[in-house]
């Protein structure tokens, strides 16, 4: 614009001051733009250098989860499988015990990590279902006595009068809340002891939570740095334990619940944490089909073939777990050590499930998987993904490939039998309270049902009413579906009910294309 200025003052075209003055302004717009789109250039660069470290913490923490979850696998369950050997005498029990605790709380340590990067992405959701609050507090208070009673410490929760027995909420996130505040307050107290209070609030649906210690307490000036990722007091620092992120996490479950997570301390005299979350009554025969479900598997019921499993995985260790938990059970198993193998395998026998690892040479899982479904089999098995890598995108990636179901290492025997359950439509014996192995078999397995039951206008009805959180519409289209595919109606209807949408979004996901 100087230019176009300049070009005029040497030649004798005669300027206007109304002519100087609009080129001025247009002098001034064009100085606008061009930084605008200066800014625009620095944002750009600034947002791919944000997507870049996304993309490598999103890769180091994956590999950092597979690393740590593959050996995981191999101690924790076999030594659940030794926990079970009744020749062992109560120290060898007790040395089992700290391994199992041990590597638990290793496997938390990653778990949070993982759990927080989930939370900064908006991933993480509620898991409604009913349960037994008091066999939750009794749960928790069994698993930290010890502990308590290793440093001369009392531990007490206090019941209000009418709390409720059975509720509905998300009991996994409630535990986490109340492990990572009874594993703070021991950590921080040497004298005195620690006090859970809870008490329902029934006409607002509101459980109120305190967990009061009698330990250091907090100075004002820190208490801020409680709920921050990463951030330590100096008590905490001094601890050397933890990763900074049990309490940031209990606030965002907290908050998942309607509630909100506070504190309030003096140095030296304790510290109280209180929280409150939401809750629904829940009835008794929803907590009894649960127990029942949870019961220790001993075998297969009478009068059904035998199943044949085949496990497929790179590691010794990983496969002689599984092989030593079905094996027993009356399942028939074979082995495989890499994708190429499983697929000569499946070639050779008819096999009523895979459990197929991800991360192998040779040929990995998901490209052993996408070839099994290629190949011209009388029978095509079952395939449960295994694998280490726990993302969401990994459960995607597995179920896109052909899979039937997915289950992250390490590996819980009673979820994997759950699965088997669901998948081959089994029915198994399970064991009673007094160790006696019963005759009938537990409860029938959900029906298995499938994205690919409903019509391409039924699912895209249910898309378009997930993204906009049309509760009604969704709970519409599933009674619409109640007279030919019951069961699918009522599984469309439980995830609408309770919310959860990221159930239904995945299950919409493995629709075939």
């Amino acid at each position: 614009m100087i230019a176009v200025i300049e070009f005029f003052s040497h030649n004798t075209i005669q300027l206007t001051d109304e002519m100087l003055t609009l080129l001025q302004e247009v002098s001034v717009q064009l100085a606008f733009v061009v930084e605008r789109k200066q800014n625009e250039a620095m944002l750009l660069q600034m947002r791919e250098a944000a997507e870049a470290a996304n993309q490598a913490k999103s890769a180091f923490l994956a590999s950092m989860s597979h690393e740590i979850r593959t050996p995981m696998n191999a101690i924790l369950g076999f030594t659940q499988i030794l926990l079970r050997d009744k020749s062992l005498n109560a120290g060898q029990q007790n040395y089992l015990g700290t391994i199992l605790r041990s590597g638990e709380h290793l496997l938390g340590l990653i778990n949070d990590i993982l759990e927080m990067s989930k939370i900064e992405a908006g991933h993480v959701q509620l898991n409604l279902e009913a349960f037994d609050l008091n066999q939750l507090l009794q749960d928790v208070h069994s698993m930290f006595r010890e502990r308590f009673q290793r440093k001369g410490l009392d531990l007490t929760i206090e019941r209000s009068a009418g709390l409720p027995a059975y509720i509905c909420s998300d009991e996994g996130k409630l535990r986490q809340v109340l492990i990572n505040l009874l594993s703070n307050a021991l950590k921080f107290t040497e004298s005195g002891g620690v006090i859970v209070r809870v008490r329902a609030d029934t006409a607002a649906g509101f459980l109120h939570w305190e967990v009061e210690d009698t330990g250091v307490g907090i100075a004002p000036e820190e208490q801020h740095k409680v709920f921050q990722s990463f951030e330590q007091t100096r008590s905490g620092l001094r601890s050397q334990s933890g990763t900074g992120l049990g309490m940031t996490i209990s606030q965002s479950y907290v908050r998942l619940m309607d509630g909100e997570l506070s504190l309030r301390s003096e140095v030296g005299q304790g510290t109280v944490f209180s929280f409150y979350s939401r809750y629904s009554l829940a009835a008794a025969d929803q907590i009894q089909q649960r127990q029942a479900e949870n019961r220790r598997v001993p075998g297969l019921a009478p009068e059904q073939p035998a199943p044949e499993i085949l496990l497929v995985d790179d590691k010794d260790d990983n496969r002689r777990l599984l092989h030593d938990w079905l094996q027993p059970l009356g399942f028939r198993v074979q082995e495989a050590s890499n994708g190429l193998e499983a697929l000569k395998a499946c070639k050779q026998t008819a096999f009523d499930a895979v459990l197929m690892d991800t991360a192998m040479p040779v040929m990995d899982g998901l490209q052993a998987i996408a070839a099994l479904r290629n190949l011209s089999l009388p029978k095509q098995p079952v395939v449960i993904s295994v694998s280490a890598n726990a993302f969401a995108h990994d459960r995607q990636q597995a179920l896109a490939a052909g899979a039937d179901a997915f289950l992250a290492k390490p590996v819980h025997e009673a979820e994997l039998l759950k699965t088997l359950q669901e998948q081959l439509s089994l029915q198994y014996l399970y064991e009673d309270a007094a160790g006696g192995v019963s005759s009938e078999p537990m409860a029938q397995a959900p029906a298995k049902v499938s994205a690919d039951q409903l019509s391409a206008d039924t699912r895209q009805a249910l898309r378009d009413a997930l993204d906009s959180g049309d509760l009604e519409q969704i709970e519409l289209l599933a009674q619409n579906l109640a007279d030919e595919s019951p069961a699918l109606a009522e599984r469309l209807q439980t995830w609408a009910q309770n919310f959860d949408y990221e159930q239904l979004s995945t299950f919409l996901a493995e629709a075939a294309p």
